[in-house]
């Protein structure tokens, strides 16, 4: 699932030990990056993303998903999805086969009351519906609680400094460099981007090295990351 939206890339994992037999559900890869700006100005906007995981053998079907939340007053999110208010995010699917992964972002606005050197900080947790015990077995998914199935990973960023994820940075380092360039190239000639479970379903570091958000990955992308590194 693909909302294109923008900016860098710190790895996290949070595991979920539910009852509801979605036994490891992964909260992985936040990040926070912007397609326009390098640095996050006050009225400008910005994405936030995330990977849900499904680190285990057998398939989920309680309703997966992921919320996204922020405590500040200066951001509110584009697309709130099922979630209520501007402060969150949220993001279902309907079921994950194990080993599988998803893929989603949603874009945020910066206040233009935004101050500088302001700390925004995300919090992301992965999700399952219908799985409050008092949860009815007839009932609608959407009569029941959602159930926080991950501890809370986080990512941050302020304003006035570099956001934290780039588009370029496949190896979600943090920096753009020739490291990235290698790696993108030894991943097309082993055919790695061609396989569909890595690109399309989903990975993170695919992503970003997508310049060009064509849905696939060759010389062109590779020219435009080397225009970024010789431009400094």
């Amino acid at each position: 699932m693909y909302i294109k939206q923008l900016s860098i890339c710190l790895l996290f994992a949070a595991y979920l030990h539910a009852e509801t037999g979605c036994e490891l559900l992964t909260a992985v890869s936040p990040v926070v990056f912007s397609y326009d700006d390098e640095v996050p100005q006050p009225g400008g906007t910005g994405t936030m993303g995330i990977i849900l995981y499904n680190d285990s053998d057998s398939s989920c079907y309680n309703y997966p998903g992921v919320r996204i939340t922020t405590e500040s007053d200066y951001i509110s999110f584009t697309n709130s999805g099922s979630c209520e208010g501007e402060n969150c995010f949220e993001s279902w699917w309907y079921g994950m086969d194990g080993g599988w992964s998803y893929l989603t972002f949603t874009e945020f606005l910066i206040s233009p009351e935004a101050p500088e050197n302001y700390n925004f900080q995300f919090t992301a947790v992965a999700l399952t519906l219908h799985c409050e015990p008092y949860c009815p077995p007839d009932s609608e998914p959407w009569e029941c609680l959602t159930c926080p199935n991950t501890e809370p990973v986080q990512i941050h960023f302020v304003t006035g400094e570099a956001y934290p994820n780039r588009m370029g940075d496949e190896n979600l380092d943090g920096m753009i460099d020739l490291l990235d360039i290698v790696r993108i190239i030894n991943n097309i000639n082993s055919g790695y981007y061609e396989n569909p479970d890595y690109y399309y379903g989903q990975n993170m570091g695919s992503y970003f090295a997508d310049m060009n958000q064509d849905y696939s990955i060759n010389i062109q992308d590779i020219v435009m990351i080397v225009s970024l590194i010789m431009a400094g």
